[in-house]
């Protein structure tokens, strides 16, 4: 389970990450999946799940280039702290780098199931 804090709410909720996505807390599986694997990591060195949560930037925090962006934050005495960010960066730079040498980049790849 992490803890989540969406943009539209003042308190964190605990769920699963599938539970997230579920209900549209968290827009994508990749959000979900480096969500789950941050906080894997935080705990495998020592910290408490208590300390842990995942804040959504509100619209006026977003990057230019985001379409979601997550910060992984650890309570300490001076309150919370981030410590990691996880964006959906979209196809941002792969649109701006096509502009800037005129080829093609796109490529279509079947999910795997």
């Amino acid at each position: 389970r992490v803890r989540v804090l969406p943009r539209d709410r003042a308190e964190a909720l605990e769920m699963s990450v599938g539970e997230a996505l579920d209900g549209g807390v968290i827009s994508s599986e990749a959000i979900c999946f480096f969500i789950a694997k941050a906080q894997e990591f935080m705990l495998s060195i020592g910290f408490r799940l208590d300390t842990l949560r995942f804040r959504q930037h509100k619209a006026n925090e977003m990057a230019h280039y985001a379409n979601d962006c997550w910060d992984l934050e650890v309570r300490t005495l001076s309150g919370w702290v981030e410590c990691a960010g996880i964006a959906d960066r979209g196809t941002f730079d792969l649109t701006c780098h096509a502009g800037d040498v005129n080829t093609s980049v796109k490529r279509c790849i079947p999910p795997r199931t």
